[in-house]
């Protein structure tokens, strides 16, 4: 009999990684769509109760006996999906720790007790009332307590620069208050905590490599699955690519896979997929912690699948069901696997998508190949979430027999993928910047 899986505002990668005949076998999925989740960030606390929806998600589930809860997307489905598991009784990590690892500025003074060699200097800011002296040299980096795709974070040089960083419109202090509203309303709920989401971290400024450090943990025991690596457009800190295997030195990957261990287990992370963001300064030979994510990272999910012969869609389903998961080594079709992330850097209104026949002729002539629209027709590009600097508008994950292969694969496909934006046809001039190594 297939184990009924609820899945909670599943995303359209959440629907790629799914749809599998082994999944479809063994597998019924319940999809539970959330109003307002897929349009903007800023539009989630207008007329969204979090609780009730929770509420809501655990009666369904009772009432068709569900043997497991997934949630991916960062905010707020993956804590929904912990909370839901938790009313229910069936696996998933507890709701406090999800809440503790979103919780920028909390999961700091954290990171500080357990890994102090890995974390970065950190202090805290009201932006509604900043009076306060930093104990940071400049420059600084500064995010909110809690974000998504690096929305309001910049990096500040002076005190000018930070108050000019803090002074929002009192629109956009009115939206990012009501995109919070949900996550204060669990932490409310489901912890202790006292400190609220409405305010700012600084950080000390991090240079390096970007990685990330994907894994699981079942039954208390935490394992890596794999770490990728994350290459910028050139100046900015958009993302152009995220490669995998990362090409990092065996003994640094080492370090980042333990630092990572240390830190899951000690917080009692369980039943659950992570992925920890770090940054590597070869100069300094030193590894730092940029954030922690309670949840499957779901675009990287095939890049493993392709490499290793394991999706991450495999772990984080088994996991849910109840079940141990089984993750194989470098046993894929392929050596080398990258998620591409095409984006403009203008904000464009999308006249035309590449058509369905354009998108099969990619796939046949590289198999294995994932076009993922990340925009929709007649819309603007700043009308889905974005980040400071950039609007995407798709992603391509494919898979080759080394990078050199990978990186001429990708310049064909993406030149065959035509989107029209503005009454114009676009196409980047897509020169791949050199990877970490």
């Amino acid at each position: 009999m297939k184990k009924r899986i609820l899945l909670l505002a599943p995303s359209a990668w959440d629907l790629a990684g799914i749809n599998k005949p082994e999944f479809q076998a063994k597998y019924e999925f319940i999809q539970v769509p959330m109003a307002f989740y897929q349009t903007h960030p800023l539009l989630i606390g207008i007329r969204f109760d979090i609780l009730r929806f929770i509420a809501r998600a655990v009666r369904l589930g009772r009432k068709l006996n569900v043997d497991g809860i997934v949630g991916t997307h960062d905010y707020p489905a993956s804590l929904a999906a912990a909370a839901v598991a938790a009313e229910l009784g069936l696996p998933g990590p507890a709701v406090n720790k999800a809440l503790l690892c979103q919780h920028k500025y909390l999961c700091r003074l954290k990171q500080r007790d357990i890994i102090p060699e890995a974390t970065p200097a950190f202090s805290l800011i009201d932006p509604f009332d900043f009076t306060q002296r930093l104990p940071l040299k400049f420059p600084i980096f500064v995010k909110p307590v809690k974000a998504t795709l690096s929305m309001f974070a910049g990096e500040a040089g002076n005190e000018r620069e930070l108050a000019d960083l803090l002074k929002l419109s009192q629109l956009e202090r009115l939206g990012g208050l009501i995109a919070l509203r949900p996550f204060n309303r669990m932490l409310t709920a489901y912890t202790d905590f006292k400190t609220h989401a409405n305010y700012f971290i600084a950080e000390e400024v991090l240079r390096g490599a970007q990685v990330t450090v994907e894994g699981f943990a079942y039954r208390g025991r935490p394992e890596i699955m794999g770490i990728v690596d994350s290459i910028m457009y050139p100046g900015t800190r958009s993302f152009e690519r995220f490669e995998y295997p990362s090409r990092l030195p065996p003994q640094v990957q080492e370090r980042m896979g333990n630092l990572a261990l240390r830190f899951i287990s000690s917080i009692g992370f369980n039943d659950g997929c992570f992925n920890v963001e770090m940054i590597y300064d070869a100069q300094e030979n030193s590894i730092h912690i940029i954030e922690v994510n309670p949840r499957l990272c779901s675009q990287f999910s095939d890049l493993y699948e392709k490499v290793n012969g394991t999706s991450g869609y495999a772990v984080q389903l088994a996991i849910a069901a109840g079940e141990r998961p089984s993750f194989s080594r470098r046993a894929g079709k392929y050596r080398a696997a990258a998620s591409f992330v095409l984006r403009t850097f203008e904000d464009k209104k999308v006249l035309r998508l590449p058509a369905q026949p354009a998108i099969t002729a990619i796939t046949e002539r590289f198999p294995g190949t994932l076009v993922m629209p990340l925009c929709r027709k007649n819309a603007w590009l700043s009308s889905e979430p974005q980040d400071r600097e950039s609007f995407r508008y798709a992603a391509i994950n494919m898979g080759a027999g080394g990078f050199d292969e990978l990186h001429a694969s990708f310049h064909a496909a993406h030149a065959a993928l035509p989107f029209e934006f503005t009454g114009r046809t676009f196409r980047t001039d897509y020169r791949l910047s050199e990877s970490l190594t």
